[in-house]
């Protein structure tokens, strides 16, 4: 692994870093919402099955954590190899 280069090369990473987390905290938050809304049979079995909103969150956030480090991954080889 190397250094940034600059200070330009960080702010530019933190730049692809943002761009790529946004679109996924904002689908997350879709999701929630319409599951909530439109209250999906799927959602009302995982919610009695695990007995509570907060598994399902849980689970969202996990899944999201796992492309978060796909993408920091892959920004972060774009950034350093270049």
């Amino acid at each position: 692994m190397g250094k940034f280069r600059s200070w330009e090369t960080a702010l530019k990473f933190l730049g692809y870093l943002i761009l790529a987390l946004t679109p996924i905290m904002l689908f997350g938050l879709l999701s929630l919402f319409l599951l909530h809304v439109h209250n999906e049979t799927f959602v009302d079995q995982y919610i009695i099955f695990n007995c509570n909103w907060g598994n399902l969150v849980q689970t969202i956030k996990g899944i999201g954590l796992i492309i978060i480090a796909i993408n920091f991954l892959a920004v972060i080889n774009r950034t350093i190899v270049g």
